[in-house]
């Protein structure tokens, strides 16, 4: 039975807070692919965008593509709801921006990754 081919990729920060300890890790394993979360203990959409140049750019040089960016978005209580918790936030900071503008800054952010894709949240519900 043949299958599809698949698309195995590792969230950087996964492996390590660096991300050239990430970057290694993929390459090593012949991994094609990254998600990208966080950088250094902070969340890509809270980097500023030379920051966010500089990752994007040691992906490609590393030869290899993002998958996904995998965002912080709506992990955050429903409107007229609250949560225990806000559990782990991996480095995310909003910054005072509306919901608007951040779904905004993450498909620029997804785009400037070379992404069409977009890990979000549900709301939290506990």
């Amino acid at each position: 039975m043949q299958h599809p081919p698949y698309t195995l990729s590792v969230i950087t920060d996964e492996f390590s807070p660096r991300l050239e300890d990430g970057i290694a890790f993929a390459v090593e394993e012949g991994l094609t692919t990254v998600d990208v979360r966080s950088i250094d203990a902070v969340n890509f959409l809270s980097l500023d965008r030379p920051a966010q140049e500089r990752v994007a750019r040691q992906i490609k040089a590393a030869g290899l593509k993002v998958g996904c960016l995998a965002t912080p978005l709506l992990k955050w209580a429903a409107p007229g709801k609250e949560a225990a918790t806000m559990g782990d936030q991996f480095g995310f900071d909003a910054g005072g921006r509306s919901t608007e503008d951040l779904y905004g800054d993450a498909f620029e952010a997804a785009a400037l990754l070379g992404t069409r894709n977009l890990r979000i949240f549900s709301f939290l519900t506990v």
